[in-house]
C-alpha cells in the first residue's frame, strides 16, 4: 500500500492535474493556497495562469483563495471523494476568500 504524502499532493501531483482553460474569461494569475491545518509543515501555494500552474511553498503574499484541509480531507480530494459543502459545514475543510476559485479548481481537476 503506498502512503498518501500531502506535500507529494500539493507540490507534484496536483498541479499537473488543474486544466487552465477552466479558468479561461478570468483575470488571470489567481493564487490559491492550501494549508494543512494537522501539520504545521504543509503550506504550498499555487499560481494560475494562462501558461500554467507555477507551485510554491510556505504562505504567499497575495492570495485570492485559502483552503484550509485536514490531512483526511486532503487524501479524499486527491481521489474525487470529498463532499466539500458537508466538510465545510463540518470545519474540517476551511475556505477564506473568492469562493469561485474554488468551483473553478473543483471543475478544473475534475475535468
Amino acid at each position: 500500500m503506498i502512503e498518501f504524502s500531502p506535500k507529494d499532493y500539493l507540490s507534484g501531483v496536483l498541479p499537473t492535474l488543474i486544466d487552465c482553460h477552466a479558468f479561461v474569461n478570468e483575470k488571470l494569475p489567481v493564487v490559491i493556497q492550501f494549508q494543512l491545518l494537522d501539520q504545521d509543515d504543509v503550506s504550498y501555494f499555487l499560481t494560475i495562469g494562462k501558461d500554467g500552474v507555477a507551485v510554491g511553498k510556505g504562505v504567499s503574499d497575495q492570495v485570492d483563495l485559502t483552503l484550509g484541509f485536514f490531512t483526511a480531507e486532503l487524501l479524499a480530494f486527491s481521489k474525487g471523494e470529498l463532499d466539500g459543502e458537508t466538510a465545510i459545514r463540518e470545519g474540517r475543510l476551511r475556505v477564506y476568500g473568492d469562493e469561485k476559485w474554488l468551483l473553478h479548481l473543483a471543475r478544473s481537476v475534475a475535468e
